[in-house]
């Protein structure tokens, strides 16, 4: 069974306020680019689904609700989850200096 409904909001996203429930057109749009990001996310979960993608998609005049949908869906481990991005540039060749990770 699928977490997110096609029409309402979960009671996550009520408890963070991504859009107010006042506005109901607002809802239904972010609702629309919510399950759109999800979809695409599903399409592929190797591959990290960056926001800038549905910028042809997405009207200019939701790119907050994209940004909503997007920094939500994120940070709950919704999307992107598991997929690690591949920056070489970030990994020095050699250390710097020791560093100790506990777990």
């Amino acid at each position: 069974m699928d977490v997110f409904s096609s029409d309402s909001l979960t009671y996550e996203e009520m408890e963070v306020e991504v859009v107010s429930v006042v506005c109901r057109i607002k809802q239904c749009n972010y609702i629309l680019i919510r399950n759109h990001i999800i979809t695409k996310w599903r399409e592929n979960m190797s591959i990290w689904v960056k926001k800038d993608i549905f910028g042809d998609v997405i009207p200019k005049r939701c790119s907050g609700l994209l940004d909503y949908a997007y920094k939500f869906l994120l940070s709950y481990a919704y999307i992107n989850f598991g997929v690690v991005l591949a920056n070489k540039n970030r990994i020095p060749v050699e250390p710097s200096k020791d560093i100790v990770i506990f777990i």
